[in-house]
């Protein structure tokens, strides 16, 4: 999984085949570590802590403000037309939060960040 492609490609087949939620790390260009949130339902308070956090989902499921995790944006994709609930492909939505393309190369600065 090197590109914005190939992570938007691991996103719709999760989603297809949901069962559970999933998660998975990418970079952004300057090789700060996203996670990716892929499921059926709305992330929570107890999801991430403190990590930045990108969850493509299904369903939106309402949080009470107590649950909300700040940490975690989210989008419901439209399977049917691969559009988010912003009217977004995913890939504009990777390349909005700067994840790079270049995954290989991003990690690499993350690893000098440390």
């Amino acid at each position: 999984m090197n590109t914005i492609n190939d992570i938007k490609s691991r996103i719709i087949n999760t989603l297809s085949n949901v069962g559970k939620t999933e998660y998975f790390s990418v970079y952004t260009t300057t090789g700060e570590e996203v996670k990716i949130r892929v499921g059926n339902h709305s992330g929570n308070r107890l999801n991430n802590g403190e990590t930045k956090t990108l969850s493509f989902i299904t369903n939106r499921t309402e949080q009470s403000k107590s649950g909300y995790n700040a940490m975690i944006e989210e989008w419901v994709v439209d399977m049917e037309t691969g559009l988010t609930d912003t009217f977004q492909t995913i890939e504009q939505v990777l390349d909005w939060e700067d994840v790079s393309d270049n995954q290989e190369a991003a990690e690499e600065l993350n690893f000098e960040l440390i």
